[in-house]
């Protein structure tokens, strides 16, 4: 009887610890680009590609403009939508937001698969 006791105890507390970190970590909504080869609707790139959004929503992990950039370098790709910073080894290291604009620093490897990758990485991580 006294084991079942501290084990009803041990589940209300697992419980009761769940709920109290999902509250503690709050999420943010953004959108994240990503890029179509296809002659659909959307922001024409160059190279006939286009840029598509996609809403997402993701624990925040830092300012929200650092958990969208940490979002961007790991998302996968979505059937017809390519992801090409993921192509690449960066990591974020640093970003510093003055007046409209930030200074975004990386570190490790971009990987570019040609010259319309330029344009297609520009058009990711300026958005």
């Amino acid at each position: 009887m006294k084991y079942c006791k501290w084990v009803i105890l041990l589940f209300i507390f697992l419980i009761l610890s769940c709920c109290v970190f999902d509250a503690s970590t709050p999420k943010v909504s953004f959108k994240i680009y990503l890029v179509s080869y296809s002659n659909i609707n959307g922001e024409k790139i160059g190279c006939g590609d286009t840029l598509i959004s996609l809403p997402i929503t993701t624990p925040k992990k830092g300012s929200i403009i650092e958990t969208a950039i940490r979002s961007l370098l790991t998302y996968q790709d979505k059937s017809d939508f390519k992801n090409i910073v993921l192509k690449s080894d960066l990591t974020l290291r640093t970003v510093e937001i003055k007046n409209t604009h930030a200074n975004v620093n990386f570190d490790g490897q971009l990987s570019l698969s040609g010259a319309c990758d330029i344009p297609r990485v520009l058009a990711q991580l300026e958005k």
